[in-house]
């Protein structure tokens, strides 16, 4: 057996016996990987306060079998406390870490999906951007690199390079005035635009946007629909944030 140094978020957590936890924490080294806490519920464990839900800290784990590691110890870089404050946020960021762990392979790291959660839920905590707008921007630029581009090149039908006048999730991306489908979202160039801004912006200016309620409100509706599509169903965290 081996120590290993790490950085990364707690994205899952789960009891493993009467006083220890299992968590699963989305690391940039590895990503993503199982560690336990051995006597994470005693009130003398320090550790257990720097290893919550969504606590992204620098973790010394020792090495173990069946890819399970041990937790040694761990410094909080960020807690991300206004989170766990409200609710609303709080399960939102559930649905945000049940899609990433959808759509990366364990032990395969992935630094682009990782920076994308730790802004996402940054921008949340600070109250930066409207809940509406975070959730479809995570769900684009997280499908994205999970390898579910959206295809905003040619029509997703017939390929031709008409002009856009809708998308469709089920078939994944613009399609043409010919191609329209029932349960394809019709589209104007505001929509178009803020698609690709979201789809292809530098990674420190995704949320660098602003757009009209109904803009908004148009892609958060294509965002979801495109995950439900292309992830076999829907999500139990989803469903929770939504009522």
């Amino acid at each position: 057996m081996s120590l290993v140094k790490v950085s990364g978020i707690v994205i899952k957590q789960v009891d493993f016996g009467e006083s220890n936890r299992i968590l699963t924490i989305f690391t940039k080294e590895m990503g993503i990987i199982n560690a336990v806490l051995y006597g994470a519920k005693s009130k003398r464990n320090k550790t257990s306060g720097n290893c919550q839900f969504l606590t992204y800290a620098d973790f010394l784990l020792k090495t173990g079998t069946n890819d399970l590691y041990t937790i040694q110890s761990a410094e909080p870089i960020e807690c991300f406390f206004k989170i766990a404050e409200d609710i609303v946020k709080l399960s939102l960021c559930v649905y945000f870490t049940d899609l990433v762990y959808k759509l990366i392979n364990i032990n395969t790291p992935d630094e682009n999906m990782l920076r994308l959660l730790l802004n996402s839920v940054y921008v949340l905590s600070e109250d930066k951007k409207s809940e509406k707008l975070v959730k479809a921007v995570f769900e684009l630029r997280a499908m994205s690199y999970g390898g579910y581009m959206p295809n905003l090149a040619c029509c997703s039908e017939c390929f031709e390079s008409s002009k856009p006048v809708a998308f469709s999730p089920k078939r994944g991306g613009i399609v043409c005035k010919k191609c329209v489908n029932a349960g394809d979202y019709y589209i104007n160039s505001d929509v178009y635009n803020t698609l690709g801004y979201i789809i292809t912006a530098d990674e420190k200016r995704i949320f660098s946007f602003s757009g009209s309620d109904e803009v908004i409100k148009t892609i958060s509706k294509i965002s979801k629909d495109y995950v439900l599509c292309h992830c076999d169903g829907t999500f139990n965290s989803l469903e929770y944030y939504e009522k």
